[in-house]
């Protein structure tokens, strides 16, 4: 009886042990404050651009080892003006642990001028965005909901660290407006037309000032499927 008490014992603790592992990061983007923040500030720190031209051809962006998974969706029947709630997870695929930008207020970690840590202080600037993806019939994109996330090496509590195969859980938020689509269609004589299906996906952007460029922009590999109307109000 001892012995077989003492084996359940090891089993709860080795399940014990791997549940403290999986252990998610969750943030969630949508709640009061989030919102109260995201009117109250400017559009906050963009990132860098692309891979640079050289004499030797373009000098492609380094990429960073996360996978990206849509979760899910508020809902599949979308009206114009209508909230969009997204969930994303973004997985460390790589052998070695990755840091992400874990704040949402730039003004707090850069200063209203937006400045990041210079290398000779010994600190890294990290800022990334999370978005929606809204892909129409057409082909043609528009980023529904994107948040921006920022965070300084010497800081710790402005990102998390992902050891290797563990995730993090962000919850996003926007609203399903086209005006500045339709109004770029319409100067290329372009249609946009509605009702319609489209293909949302979730991107993810990081730059690291560690680093000469951005890292390369992360999409799912996973899509769901909407329609959108007019509104009926």
């Amino acid at each position: 009886m001892k012995s077989a008490t003492k084996a359940c014992l090891i089993i709860m603790i080795a399940f014990a042990a791997e549940g403290t592992s999986q252990v998610e990061t969750i943030l969630d983007l949508t709640t009061p404050e989030i919102r109260q923040l995201d009117e109250t500030r400017t559009a906050g720190c963009g990132s860098r651009g692309g891979g640079v031209v050289t004499s030797g051809g373009v000098v492609p962006d380094p990429e960073v080892p996360l996978s990206l998974q849509l979760e899910s969706l508020n809902q599949t029947d979308y009206k114009t003006g209508d909230e969009v709630v997204g969930v994303v997870r973004l997985t460390n695929v790589g052998s070695k642990p990755v840091i992400i930008p874990w704040n949402p207020d730039s003004e707090a970690v850069f200063g209203k001028k937006c400045e990041w840590p210079y290398k000779s202080l010994g600190a890294t600037g990290l800022k990334a965005s999370v978005s929606l993806l809204f892909t129409d019939e057409g082909g043609h994109n528009e980023f529904i909901a994107s948040h921006g996330l920022y965070g300084v090496s010497k800081r710790p509590k402005t990102y998390r660290t992902l050891a290797p195969g563990q995730s993090a859980v962000v919850k996003i938020r926007g609203s399903v407006h086209f005006d500045y689509i339709i109004e770029k269609r319409r100067e290329k004589g372009l249609e946009f037309k509605l009702p319609q299906e489209f293909a949302v996906s979730g991107s993810f952007d990081l730059d690291d000032s560690s680093l000469l460029f951005p890292y390369k922009t992360v999409r799912s590999k996973n899509e769901i499927r909407v329609r959108i109307d007019e509104s009926g109000r």
